[in-house]
């Protein structure tokens, strides 16, 4: 936005420090990262950080199965539409059809796996969604409060839906730019109001 935010400083002279956090989550805080105004102090946990290539990686093959499933079953339906009920031999052809569409799922989630684990796309989904966290997070530290939009990096449960769609994850080479119009413009205003208080 044309103005600098982050200069780096020293042990005793800086604006903010960045650190990792051994801390374990509670059920009153499981935040992955956090801004501290007081102390100007951004950090992430630790403990979820370095579990997220697994978790994000299960969680991509969840949605890759229940998306091959919702359209195996689409399938299934359709093709059950197209059969002739007093045909005697429906029950055999729609049998048939069905495990050729179990048959593809299994055979495509298994593959899917294995490219998961070979090309380390659960660490490429990690890079990504903290890019996104610390976006949030360096917004608050601008002074910026949580959006109601809910495609904003500064919406209260900011995050990147993009890392869980196995095929849009594999195909992106630049990153998922978790900025939008309404971040920008208000990260402006904040800059605006802060030249005008000094």
């Amino acid at each position: 936005m044309g103005r600098k935010a982050l200069t780096y400083g020293t042990k005793s002279n800086h604006t903010l420090t960045f650190s990792v956090s051994k801390q374990k989550a509670t059920l009153a805080d499981e935040s992955d990262a956090w801004w501290s105004p007081s102390d100007k102090k951004m950090q992430v946990r630790y403990s979820f950080y370095v579990a997220a290539p697994k978790t994000l990686a299960n969680e991509i093959m969840g949605n890759s199965m229940a998306k091959l499933v919702s359209q195996a079953n689409t399938n299934i339906d359709n093709y059950a539409a197209t059969l002739d009920h007093s045909d005697p031999d429906y029950t055999q052809k729609f049998n048939a059809y069905r495990q050729q569409q179990v048959t593809g799922v299994q055979s495509q989630l298994t593959a899917e796996k294995n490219d998961i684990t070979t090309s380390k796309l659960g660490y490429k989904a990690r890079t990504l969604d903290y890019a996104s966290t610390l976006a949030h997070e360096f917004g608050h530290a601008l002074g910026l409060n949580h959006s109601p939009n809910k495609n904003d990096a500064m919406y209260y449960a900011s995050s990147t839906p993009q890392i869980f769609d196995y095929d849009k994850l594999k195909a992106n080479t630049n990153g998922f730019n978790p900025l939008t119009y309404t971040d920008v413009t208000r990260a402006q205003l904040a800059l605006r109001m802060f030249s005008a208080l000094k």
